[in-house]
């Protein structure tokens, strides 16, 4: 049990007078597994499919004053985007959560109905991101960068330049072969694009299997090549379950 506020896409649930008082937050995802069995072989064969499952939580809440008007204010905006988008929770302060909101119940009204009860579900994703991971830091050509968590990190690199650039994290690389200024390469949605969401994976090519670069649990060197590259930068977005 807790008092607190929720944010969600930048809206902030305390705002509207949105009161969270509970929540089943430390749900554990699911690795994504598949059992065979095979006879003659006791047990069970597993095949891992290298990814986890997204999490379904939700939270208790309440409006003590004015409800219906806060309500009614705070679903619209609460339910005006479908996306997966950044949730923060006050009595988790370390950590960043990426979600999408499905559904808003409808509210338990109380007292003359001045006030209200309600709960808020989402759906998100597995990792549960360190906010220390979500700031971006440049890098310099042969640097050492340190995963100090336990699971292999999906970081947003940011290159700025032009022409053709190869970037490489450990023994993972991937060419690019036409920079106009700058270039974002997210290695966790695996897209390469420039801020005006236009993608550009048509000019990216692989050294092996289309593996986008990833950071290891410790120590990781980077490393790139391109003669008018001038500064690369990068998101590590650092995460545990």
């Amino acid at each position: 049990m807790y008092n607190g506020y929720i944010t969600f896409n930048g809206i902030k649930s305390s705002d509207y007078g949105v009161i969270v008082y509970d929540g089943d937050i430390f749900q554990t995802p699911k690795r994504d597994v598949e059992e065979v069995e095979v006879a003659g072989r006791n047990g069970v064969y597993v095949i891992d499919n290298g990814r986890w499952a997204d999490v379904s939580i939700s939270y208790s809440c309440y409006i003590e004053t004015n409800a219906m008007s806060k309500f009614l204010e705070f679903k619209a905006k609460m339910m005006a985007n479908n996306d997966y988008c950044e949730l923060i929770d006050m009595n988790q302060p370390d950590y960043v959560f990426k979600a999408r909101l499905t559904s808003i119940s409808e509210p338990t009204f109380y007292g003359l109905e001045n006030g209200c009860k309600f709960k808020i579900s989402f759906t998100r994703t597995p990792q549960r991101y360190l906010k220390s991971g979500m700031d971006e830091m440049s890098v310099s050509k042969g640097e050492t960068i340190t995963n100090n968590t336990l699971y292999e990190a999906k970081p947003l690199i940011y290159i700025k330049g032009t022409g053709e650039c190869t970037i490489k994290l450990n023994d993972i690389a991937l060419t690019i072969s036409n920079i106009n200024e700058y270039m974002y390469i997210d290695c966790e949605s695996m897209n390469c694009y420039r801020q005006t969401g236009e993608l550009q994976n048509n000019y990216v090519s692989f050294d092996d299997n289309n593996i986008f670069p990833y950071i290891s649990p410790g120590d990781n060197v980077i490393s790139w090549t391109g003669d008018d590259i001038s500064e690369v930068k990068i998101t590590p977005r650092w995460w545990t379950i």
